[in-house]
C-alpha cells in the first residue's frame, strides 16, 4: 500500500467505495487538488482490481502512470485520451469488450457534458443511456471525476445522470429517466432566441441536489482542509494603448443589458465571429502585461503563473522572458509538460510558468507560485477555475491571488468581471446549504 497515509476524508470515501456492491457508478465531484487520482488508485488496490482503464486529458498520459507508480497501483493501467477515442470508436469499444476492465475512470468527466459530442457518444453510447454500444457497459465500477461537473449550468449534468445514474432522474410516473429537454425544462431557466430556446441559468437546484445526493460525492476544500490558505480572484487593469483595442471590444454597454449568465452565453455563441478581434485584443495586452510581469519579478522573489489563450501571446511572453520562464501549450509533447512543471517547481531561476489555459489547466501542480495572472480570460468560467486551481492545491502554503487582467473601459473589463465572479461562485456549485455557509 501507499507509504503515506490517506487523509481522513480520503479514507472515509475509499472505505465507502470498497464496501459498495457492484456494479457501481459514482461521480466524485471533489474540489480540485484534493486527491481524486489517489482515491481511485486506492480503491482499485483494495478491491483487487487487475484491469483499470482511465480516459482523460492528454496530459494524463504522463500524470496517471506517475501517480500509479507513486501510490503503488497493483493492477494494469491503460490510459486513453478523450481525443483519441473518437478516431476509431469501434476499435476502442472492441478492446474494452475483449479486455473487460474492472474499473473505468473518466478523468475530467465534464468533457462528456455535450450529448452530441463524439467522445460523449463513445463513452456513454449513441443514445447516452449506458447501453451495449457504450464503453462503460458491463464494467463493474465507473468513477467520473471532475471538480467542475457542470462548467456553466446544471443542465450539463444530464448526460452523466442519464448514463450513470438514471434512477436519480426518473419521471414521477415511470421508471424511465427524464429526456434531455424535460431535464432542461425542470432544472434550467431558458429564453427564446432566433436559434430556439437557450439556457440562461439554473433553477430547482435544491430538488436536483436531493435527487442526486447518492450519485455525487461533493467535497469542498474548506470542508476538509481548513488550513489550506484562501483563494482570492480579483480584477486588475492593464495600462493598454486604447488605440490598439479592436472595435468589437471597445463598447462595454452590454454590462447594462445582460446578466452574467447571458453574457457567457452570448460570448460563446459568437466565439467564431469574435475570434479575430479576441486575438488582436490579446496581442494588444502583451506589452502592458510584460511591463507588469517585469515589475512583479523585480519587486519580489515570488514566482508567477500566467494563463493565456493565443499561441502568439504566449510566444511573445516567452521570448521576452527567456531564461526565466517555461511554457506549456496544446502543442507541447506530454513528456515535456511535466519537465516544464518540474523546472518551475524546483528551479529558483525559473520564475514564470506560461500556460495555454485549456492545455495547462488540468493535471498540473504549480504550487511553487501563489500568484496567478489570467491575461486572456477563457469564456467558459470552469476553464478559468480549473487553471487557477493548479496553484491552490495540497502543498500550497500561501494564500493564492488570481488576477483577471483587463483593458479598462472596454468589453474586456466587463468580461473579466463576469469571469471573476463566476469563477468564485463555481466552488459552491452543488454544495449543500450547510457547506456553502
Amino acid at each position: 500500500m501507499s507509504a503515506e497515509p490517506l487523509f481522513p476524508y480520503q479514507e472515509n470515501q475509499v472505505a465507502e467505495l470498497v464496501g459498495m456492491p457492484l456494479p457501481a457508478r459514482l461521480f466524485v465531484a471533489w474540489s480540485m487538488g484534493l486527491g481524486k487520482t489517489r482515491l481511485c488508485i486506492e480503491v482499485a488496490n483494495r478491491r483487487r482490481f487487475t484491469r483499470i482503464l482511465v480516459i482523460g486529458p492528454a496530459i494524463g498520459r504522463v500524470i496517471w502512470p506517475y501517480e500509479w507508480s507513486k501510490w503503488k497501483g497493483t493492477g494494469k493501467l491503460v490510459f486513453w485520451s478523450w481525443n483519441e477515442i473518437v478516431r476509431n470508436p469501434a476499435s476502442y469499444q472492441e478492446y474494452v469488450r475483449r479486455w473487460r476492465p474492472d474499473m473505468i475512470v473518466l478523468d475530467e468527466a465534464h468533457y462528456a457534458k455535450e450529448r452530441k459530442a463524439k467522445r460523449t457518444q463513445v463513452v456513454y453510447g449513441p443514445a447516452i443511456d449506458g447501453g451495449p454500444a457504450s464503453l462503460i457497459h458491463g464494467v463493474p465500477m465507473v468513477l467520473a471525476l471532475s471538480g467542475t461537473p457542470a462548467p456553466n449550468f446544471t443542465s450539463e449534468l444530464w448526460t452523466h445522470l442519464n448514463a450513470l445514474a438514471p434512477a436519480t432522474i426518473w419521471r414521477s410516473t415511470t421508471t424511465t429517466p427524464l429526456a434531455e429537454h424535460q431535464f432542461r425544462e425542470l432544472y434550467s431557466h431558458q429564453r427564446a432566441s432566433n436559434y430556439g430556446f437557450r439556457v440562461v441559468g439554473s433553477k430547482n437546484t435544491d430538488q436536483l441536489r436531493e435527487r442526486t445526493k447518492t450519485f455525487f460525492r461533493r467535497l469542498l476544500k474548506e470542508q476538509v482542509l481548513p488550513d489550506l490558505p484562501p483563494l482570492m480572484v480579483v480584477e486588475e487593469p492593464l495600462d493598454v494603448d486604447m488605440s490598439t483595442i479592436p472595435a468589437d471590444f471597445r463598447d462595454p454597454a452590454l454590462a447594462g443589458v445582460m446578466s452574467d449568465d447571458e453574457l457567457v452565453k452570448w460570448l460563446n455563441d459568437r466565439a467564431t465571429h469574435l475570434a479575430g478581434a479576441r486575438r488582436l485584443l490579446g496581442g494588444a495586452k502583451v506589452k502592458a502585461a510584460i511591463e507588469w510581469i517585469e515589475e512583479f519579478l523585480a519587486s519580489s522573489d515570488r514566482k508567477l503563473v500566467v494563463f493565456a489563450h493565443h499561441l502568439g501571446v504566449i510566444d511573445q511572453l516567452q521570448q521576452r522572458l527567456t531564461g526565466q520562464a517555461v511554457n506549456v501549450t496544446g502543442g507541447t509533447p506530454t513528456r515535456l509538460r511535466q519537465a516544464a512543471v518540474h523546472l518551475f517547481q524546483n528551479d529558483n531561476g525559473i520564475r514564470v510558468f506560461i500556460g495555454q489555459t485549456l492545455a495547462a489547466g488540468t493535471g498540473l501542480t504549480l504550487t511553487a507560485s501563489h500568484d496567478v495572472m489570467v491575461l486572456e480570460p477563457d469564456w467558459t468560467p470552469a476553464n478559468i477555475a480549473q487553471a487557477i486551481q493548479r496553484t491552490h492545491r495540497i502543498g500550497q502554503k500561501n494564500a493564492v491571488l488570481a488576477r483577471m487582467m483587463y483593458a479598462p473601459g472596454t468589453l474586456d473589463e466587463v468580461i473579466a468581471g463576469v469571469m471573476a465572479r463566476k469563477t468564485r461562485d463555481l466552488q459552491g456549485l452543488f454544495a449543500h446549504k450547510e457547506d456553502a455557509a
